[in-house]
């Protein structure tokens, strides 16, 4: 399990600078969507690595519309989403909060709207309770 923390550590690292993001999304993106965490609560993939993996995401995420389809086309969307529902008794886990930020991140390209409602997901997959409390607070 260390390999994976320090190589998604790694990754979240390179993520950060833009002109790294088409060799991540050619070369590794479908193993880093696999990593996720799947609707079945009981993965094995400690919370930081998941965390880290959302972080990864948000960067990418955050350049352009590429990178968000890219995302949305190798079906992770669903994971995304039930990481954002994930609750430890005292509010969403810190993974929660993350994949809130994510999907705030994927609604704020707004040229995929139209491509998010074709697949069959609504507003309120992207923006809700849970995901609002997970944004950062604006002053």
């Amino acid at each position: 399990m260390d390999i994976k923390k320090t190589t998604v550590s790694l990754l979240r690292n390179l993520s950060r600078f833009r002109e790294h993001h088409s060799e991540i999304i050619k070369q590794v993106l479908p193993e880093l969507l696999a990593m996720l965490p799947s609707s079945d609560m009981g993965t094995d993939l400690p919370m930081d690595v998941t965390v880290s993996l959302c972080h990864v995401l948000i960067n990418l995420c955050q350049a352009d519309t590429q990178s968000v389809r890219a995302v949305v086309n190798h079906g992770a969307l669903p994971k995304i989403i039930s990481i954002s529902t994930r609750d430890n008794g005292y509010g969403p886990t810190r993974a929660a909060q993350t994949a809130g930020v994510l999907l705030h991140t994927m609604w704020n390209q707004v040229e995929l709207r139209g491509a998010y409602k074709k697949a069959g997901y609504r507003k309120s997959d992207f923006i809700n309770s849970r995901t609002l409390k997970a944004q950062p607070a604006r002053d």
